[in-house]
Formats: C-alpha cells, structure tokens, sequence
C-alpha cells in the first residue's frame, strides 16, 4: 500500500508541472480507469498528458494489442517497456 502512495505523490508532482492538476484527464489514485476497447480497436487514452504502466496495464485488460495517446502525450519508461514485451503498439494522434 505504501507503494501506491509513492506513486500516486509522484503521479501528482509531474502532473503538476505539467500543468495538469490531479483532478483532470486520468485518476491518480487507486487503480487507472480501463480504456475503452471493442475487439480490433485501439484502447483511448487521449486527453492524458502522462501515461503510466498502470494505465496501458487497465487498457491491456480488454485485450487491445494497440492503445491512443495524443501526439504530446508524455508515457514513463514502464508504459513502454509493458507495450514493448507485450506487442502493444502505440497510436499517436
């Protein structure tokens, strides 16, 4: 639990120098909200301004071999080493 923590404070330090209060795009805490996804389509995580393990792991979870992050979208090291090993390809829009 303390992990989640940790991550959620440092969730918030960059969302926060990036202009995005916690309040806006994707939740901080608890678990990331699951992209929507219908068979052969890409799971939509635009609007997010970072993209973490956690939310690429949410939209893997409908089994989307493909996810959509804005063109500025920042995703952490973990988002794509979890696309990289599992053959997630990654949309810019």
């Amino acid at each position: 639990m303390e992990q989640d923590k940790l991550i959620d404070a440092v969730t918030r330090i960059i969302m926060d120098r990036l202009g995005n209060s916690a309040g806006q795009g994707a939740p901080v805490s608890g678990s990331a909200a699951p992209a929507s996804c219908c068979c052969g389509e890409a799971a939509d995580l635009t609007g997010k301004k970072l993209v973490s393990e956690r939310d690429v792991r949410a939209a893997c979870a409908t089994d989307c071999s493909s996810i959509r992050v804005d063109q500025g979208a920042l995703l952490t090291a973990l988002a794509n080493d979890f696309c990289k090993s599992h053959s997630v390809k990654i949309i810019r829009t």
